[in-house]
């Protein structure tokens, strides 16, 4: 039986992570998120075309297949802020029991963060929502941007790359990715459901996506100056820290764990 991943070693495997990457991808989310909601503040016509054709084509889709429009409800279930409160705080008590204090603040932090994040963006843009509210669902409150997409991606996208961390062998690839995809569904659902534009759902997945993607690149950061700290501190700690986490990378399967 393999043991629990520490906190160093989900640290060493942080550090790894391409910051050459993570950056320039939360900087892109970042222009798409500006760009959709500049297109809407502008009212340019193709946002406004593709807006109303998916609403109700995806809506009428829904209305036809109510066994369709069921298993959707429940997949937006999984964006819901008292659902999305609760996985937050099973997760991060987890992280507390199994000693990996840092992991368990970097998950609160990016979620806190990503909600007042949603908050600051909805009261700056009070867009109303579509006239098929209420059809399958009901929303209340500004449309722009999804709350529920947004959390699909500062929540979910989080727990994918928790995953990556903290679940030991090459099962870590399965439970990120699950994650992953659950958040585009929920993303997805919103405009399915007609409680959300599609720009709103796009804007707020970038905004959510943008927000764990920086806080990723500040944990990366964190780890490789707290690695870079232990090892300036003790010459001859290189050596044993290498042979050491080697030989626990071989018994937990975190061989080549790059991201």
């Amino acid at each position: 039986m393999r043991r629990p991943v520490s906190e160093p070693q989900a640290l060493a495997r942080a550090a790894r992570w391409p910051l050459a990457v993570l950056m320039p991808a939360a900087l892109a989310s970042a222009v798409v998120f500006t760009l959709v909601g500049a297109g809407y503040g502008w009212g340019l016509p193709l946002w406004a075309r593709v807006d109303a054709t998916t609403n109700q084509e995806w809506v009428a889709g829904a209305l036809a297949h109510p066994r369709w429009a069921d298993l959707v409800r429940a997949t937006t279930f999984w964006g819901n802020t008292p659902v999305v409160v609760a996985v937050t705080v099973v997760v991060v008590g987890w992280q507390l029991y199994r000693r990996r204090h840092l992991v368990a603040l970097w998950v609160a932090t990016t979620v806190v963060l990503g909600w007042l994040v949603n908050h600051a963006a909805k009261a700056s843009v009070d867009r109303v929502r579509p006239p098929s509210v209420g059809l399958l669902a009901d929303a209340s409150g500004s449309s722009f941007p999804s709350g529920h997409a947004q959390v699909a991606g500062y929540g979910w996208v989080t727990y994918g790359l928790l995953a990556l961390l903290v679940v030991a062998g090459r099962r870590r690839w399965a439970v990120a990715v699950g994650c992953w995809a659950l958040g585009s569904l929920v993303a997805l659902s919103r405009v399915v459901l007609g409680v959300h534009w599609a720009s709103d759902v796009v804007a707020g997945y970038a905004l959510g996506v943008g927000v764990a993607l920086l806080s990723a690149s500040v944990l990366v950061v964190t780890a490789r100056g707290r690695a870079r700290s232990v090892l300036e501190g003790d010459p001859g700690h290189r050596d044993r820290v290498e042979a050491e986490h080697l030989a626990e990378e071989g018994q937990l399967g975190l061989e080549g764990d790059d991201l």
